[in-house]
C-alpha cells in the first residue's frame, strides 16, 4: 500500500477554494439566529427589587402580610398596568408577581 501523505497547503487551498461556500453558510446562520431571535422569541424581562416597611416608634406601620396583601391587590396592580401601559389583566399580572417578606426582617423583596 501507498501511504498518501496530506500537506498543510492542501487543506489550506481547499478553504482558499472554498471560502465563498464558507461565508455563504456562516452569514445564512447569522441572519437565521437574527430573525429567529428577533420576530420568534418573545422578550422575557425580569426585575426585582428590595425595601422596607416604614417604622414609627420603631415599630412598623404596617406589618409585613398587610403589605404584602396590599401590594397585590387589584386596586394597586390596575394603577400599576394603567401607569405602564401594560395589555394585561390584574388576576394575569397578579400570577407573574412574586413578593416575600425577608426572614427576621421588615424588608420585602
Amino acid at each position: 500500500m501507498q501511504e498518501e501523505e496530506i500537506d498543510l497547503r492542501e487543506y489550506i487551498n481547499v478553504l482558499l477554494k472554498r471560502k465563498g461556500v464558507i461565508i455563504l453558510i456562516f452569514l445564512v446562520g447569522v441572519i437565521t439566529a437574527a430573525l429567529v431571535s428577533h420576530l420568534v422569541l418573545t422578550p422575557v424581562y425580569q426585575s426585582s427589587a428590595v425595601f422596607g416597611i416604614a417604622l414609627v416608634d420603631n415599630r412598623p406601620v404596617l406589618n409585613i402580610s398587610e403589605s404584602l396583601e396590599i401590594m397585590s391587590s387589584n386596586l394597586i396592580l390596575d394603577e400599576v398596568i394603567k401607569k405602564i401601559n401594560l395589555n394585561i389583566s390584574a388576576s394575569a399580572l397578579k400570577l407573574l408577581i412574586k413578593a416575600e417578606n425577608l426572614k427576621g426582617t421588615n424588608f420585602i423583596k
